[in-house]
């Protein structure tokens, strides 16, 4: 399956959510508050910088504008890097967990497949 680039966008934050679920990390929050799909406007994010920060991670992975579910996995992985490094957030253990995690993995999966149904 081919995810559009808003649909990769949906998928990260659907998984970024549900770490946050998990663990009510503050660090995770502060982040997830800009990227709220919720907020989308013209099928770009309300923030316009997170959109830009997520379209250059995109062209690191591929220049294709339709993305692999790996290459949407790997894409999630560029973004929260850039943004661990770039404005120092504190997550380590999210790219540690990211790391660990394949295209094939559950919770990616249920990720995927919510941002399929929701776009």
């Amino acid at each position: 399956m081919k995810l559009s680039i808003r649909q990769s966008y949906l998928a990260m934050f659907e998984l970024l959510d549900g770490f946050y679920q998990d663990t009510k990390d503050d660090c995770l929050g502060s982040l997830l508050g800009g990227f709220n799909p919720s907020l989308f406007i013209d099928s770009n994010s309300a923030d316009s910088a997170a959109w830009i920060d997520w379209m250059n991670s995109v062209k690191k992975i591929t220049v294709e504008e339709l993305l692999t579910s790996d290459e949407a996995l790997c894409t999630t992985r560029a973004f929260i890097d850039f943004h661990q490094k770039e404005f120092g957030f504190d997550l380590k253990w999210l790219i540690e967990e990211l790391n660990s995690m394949s295209a094939n993995s559950e919770k990616w999966l249920k990720s995927v497949k919510k941002a399929v149904e929701e776009s």
